[in-house]
């Protein structure tokens, strides 16, 4: 299980990406060293599901173009799950969709992605995966109670889902976009 969070730094115009590093393979067999996003031309693409789509994308990384837009991403993706035969699953009451997730990154934007089609949303902080809701109260506390940095806060909220979510675990993993192209 997964979960990544990003965040804005409008500071010094830059974004933060990070993930726990824990997967699982069938219900209960966990493994660890893992993150959970593609970087590539200062932009990274962070997935919630299963890893198989993680690695499928990521055989595909070379086409991520920074000038996208949430839609044209989630468009990417889904074409490539189409033509390597993984099918959108019917859920009653829902659209149909492929149960996973994304968080875009750029430098000066975060954008989450739902896999149903679904609107994008865009805000300073963003979450995804089984321990999102620990993440989203932590940074929120944090950002209105600290005066921690984006990078700190971002630490503290992936570090908060891996302590009250069992399906999140391993090494805190993160890695920063900006102007200047600096990593983690």
């Amino acid at each position: 299980m997964t979960i990544i969070c990003a965040i804005r730094d409008p500071k010094d115009d830059c974004s933060w990406i990070g993930s726990d590093t824990q997967w699982t393979t069938g219900d209960s067999e966990r493994h660890f060293g893992r993150h959970k996003f593609i970087v590539k031309n200062n932009c990274a693409l962070g997935i919630n599901g299963a890893g198989a789509f993680l690695t499928l994308l990521a055989n595909y990384a070379e086409e991520i173009d920074a000038t996208w837009t949430a839609y044209a991403v989630w468009c990417w993706a889904t074409k490539h799950f189409t033509e390597t035969g993984a099918e959108p699953e019917e859920q009653p009451g829902s659209p149909a969709g492929w149960d996973c997730s994304f968080i875009w990154v750029k430098p000066d934007k975060l954008e989450s992605i739902c896999c149903t089609g679904g609107a994008p949303g865009a805000q300073a902080f963003q979450a995804r995966g089984m321990g999102d809701k620990y993440a989203y109260g932590a940074a929120y506390s944090l950002i209105k109670h600290t005066d921690l940095s984006p990078r700190e806060i971002l630490v503290a909220a992936i570090k908060a889902a891996m302590r009250y979510s069992n399906s999140c675990g391993g090494e805190v993993y993160i890695h920063r976009l900006g102007a200047d192209h600096a990593g983690s």
